[in-house]
């Protein structure tokens, strides 16, 4: 049996469109090593944790009523964010964090 070892996030990275017409779909990427986490931010400055990737290679949506908005998918650079649909009410910040070291991240505004 052997030992798992968790790698640390040195640097993190969000990536995405300028801007994103009501009704399609978003891809955001994130450049990370280790575990990380997705948030979202709206307008009204409530934040809304979506879900994560973990340093074992699974990632996945929290809540279930997040699956029909978001999906997670992990890459050999760290991840990508599918936002579904988008609508008025997704529009705001998106970071990307360390899931261990929430000072260690990165946020893109749509």
């Amino acid at each position: 049996m052997g030992l798992a070892f968790l790698l640390p996030v040195c640097s993190i990275k969000i990536q995405g469109p300028l801007e994103a017409p009501v009704g399609n779909n978003v891809t955001l990427t994130c450049i990370a090593k280790g575990g990380l986490q997705f948030t979202y931010t709206n307008l009204k400055n409530v934040q809304t944790a979506i879900g994560e990737c973990t340093a074992f290679y699974i990632c996945y949506v929290y809540e279930g009523k997040l699956k029909y908005k978001y999906n997670i998918t992990l890459t050999d650079d760290g991840a990508l964010l599918f936002i579904l649909n988008i609508d008025t009410f997704r529009f705001g910040n998106y970071t990307c964090s360390a899931l261990f070291d929430a000072s260690m991240s990165d946020s893109l505004f749509l």
